[in-house]
């Protein structure tokens, strides 16, 4: 009796397990959350350029970016950048409009930033949204919210 009792309680747990060979549509799984995409700042606002590459800018004037309007102006002493821009996310273009030159070469760094905006295409944010690395086959310009 106790036999038959073992086999039947057996016989009750092995009808009610998937069997190995069953498709995973039979199969279920607790539902899982899905998860929110991260809100991503934007770039519109004011900002000093603290960094081309991975150096802190050479020059000794400051290097002003301000983002309004699909436009991306920057300011180095008496050279003046100008470029309209795209923001989906993460994901910038750049097209550049316009450069004022003034009555001397250009800086290194001027150089350096001209090239990297020309070529960003990903925006990285960090520090809540106060820094923000424009990166591409130009280089990377690192700046700073003010």
């Amino acid at each position: 009796m106790r036999f038959m009792f073992v086999s039947a309680a057996l016989l009750s747990l092995a009808a009610c397990s998937p069997a190995p060979n069953e498709s995973v549509a039979n199969q279920t799984e607790a539902p899982t959350a899905e998860a929110k995409p991260t809100q991503v700042p934007s770039l519109a606002g004011d900002w000093d350029v603290t960094a081309l590459g991975s150096q802190p800018l050479q020059q000794v004037f400051p290097m002003r970016a301000s983002f309004a309007d699909g436009r991306l102006t920057v300011r180095s002493e008496c050279v003046t950048f100008i470029w309209s821009y795209t923001q989906d996310r993460n994901i910038v273009a750049f097209k550049p409009v316009s450069a004022g030159k003034c009555g001397r070469n250009q800086t290194t760094n001027e150089n350096e930033m001209e090239r990297a905006m020309n070529g960003a295409n990903i925006a990285l944010f960090v520090n809540d949204g106060r820094e923000v690395q424009l990166s591409g086959n130009g280089g990377t310009a690192t700046l700073t919210r003010r």
